[in-house]
């Protein structure tokens, strides 16, 4: 099942804005996930899941035009850390990439970040999906 259950304001503004708290938005991003997924624990093979949560937007959402440079350590710093602890922390099942491309490669087909950070660093075993 795919829900967009978060439709408050206060929820818009959690998805979708800037966080200058990156521990707070973290924290926040955990407890949303694991209310949503029915407080769900355990790895992904001994849960069966009745509904997932979905972290967005990966990666560089929050920047104008189609293409943004980040560099490695503003990455690191500013925008990993709350997705970081989603997947670690929160177990979240699915990662909706941005419709940015970042340092000229689109995060839908990002190998780097979706492959070689989200999976292969953070342990991410879920799925991708486009904000396209």
């Amino acid at each position: 099942m795919y829900t967009n259950a978060p439709t408050a304001v206060l929820w818009h503004i959690l998805s979708f804005e800037r966080q200058e708290d990156i521990f707070l938005s973290g924290e926040y991003a955990v407890q949303f996930i694991h209310g949503l997924q029915n407080g769900s624990a355990g790895s992904p093979a001994e849960v069966h899941y009745q509904i997932i949560a979905t972290a967005k937007h990966y990666l560089g959402y929050d920047m104008t035009g189609g293409n943004t440079n980040i560099s490695d350590r503003w990455a690191a710093e500013y925008y990993l850390p709350q997705f970081e602890k989603a997947i670690k922390v929160g177990n979240v099942r699915e990662i909706m990439t941005a419709h940015v491309a970042v340092n000229g490669v689109r995060m839908a087909a990002n190998q780097f970040y979706n492959q070689h950070i989200a999976r292969d660093t953070f342990g991410f075993t879920g799925l991708f999906t486009s904000d396209w």
